[in-house]
């Protein structure tokens, strides 16, 4: 299945989803990530450095009202999708779980549900910021700035 990226935060800086998503090297193996980068140059533009100093990307967050994300499904991470510039940036990798996630929002607070459990310690909220690529809660809660519920969409077999 398709899952677009955003290549900025609603505050206009870079969200560097492409180098977090190919620094987790463990989504492919060594000879799709060649043959991927050689027949697609419009990848070739990532800054090497991040890659190697980036948390990875290891989930996504997403609303699914349609229910279409399961386990197992292929992903497809693209840029500007629906458009004539739309192109995959990384090879193709597999769904290796979902969980619903609800974000309720109030003026002071903000509170998280992962397959309807609180997450009330502050450790596990932050791995749940920076595994889905934000370098801070303030990005975070910037982006989810209103009540949400969706899937978070892993990449990997960490479950929260």
């Amino acid at each position: 299945m398709i899952l677009p990226f955003s290549k900025k935060f609603k505050n206009g800086n870079d969200t560097h989803f492409l180098e977090k998503i190919w620094a987790n090297q463990n989504l492919w193996s060594e000879e799709d990530a060649i043959y991927f980068s050689t027949n697609n140059p419009r990848i070739l533009d990532f800054d090497d450095w991040y890659i190697e100093t980036a948390k990875p990307k290891i989930h996504t967050i997403r609303r699914d009202e349609k229910n279409r994300w399961k386990t197992g499904n292929k992903i497809h991470p693209v840029f500007e999708n629906r458009s004539k510039n739309q192109h995959q940036f990384a090879p193709t990798f597999i769904c290796k779980g979902i969980q619903k996630i609800k974000i309720l929002r109030s003026e002071d607070k903000m509170l998280i549900y992962v397959d309807g459990i609180l997450l009330d310690k502050w450790a596990t909220i932050y791995r749940l910021v920076q595994n889905d690529g934000f370098e801070n809660e303030i990005d975070f809660c910037s982006w989810f700035d209103a009540d949400f519920e969706g899937k978070i969409i892993h990449f990997t077999d960490l479950h929260y």
